[in-house]
């Protein structure tokens, strides 16, 4: 509203801004929680693989 009665361009690239770095932030957090989910999930797999763990991981 204050962008469009006094052209106050600052407010609204500051709002902007802040919301693309809450966006950006929350992305990162998401990735590196699927990361790790994946990291969890190839472990447990390699574990079940017993003697062929070794080939397993090469593969990897």
């Amino acid at each position: 509203m204050r962008v469009r009665e006094k052209n106050d361009l600052k407010i609204w690239i500051e709002y902007f801004l802040v919301g693309v770095i809450e966006t950006t932030e929350s992305s990162i957090e998401t990735f590196q929680n699927i990361d790790k989910l994946r990291d969890r999930v190839e472990l447990s797999q390699l574990i079940q693989l017993g003697k062929q763990q070794q080939d397993a991981k090469i593969l990897m």
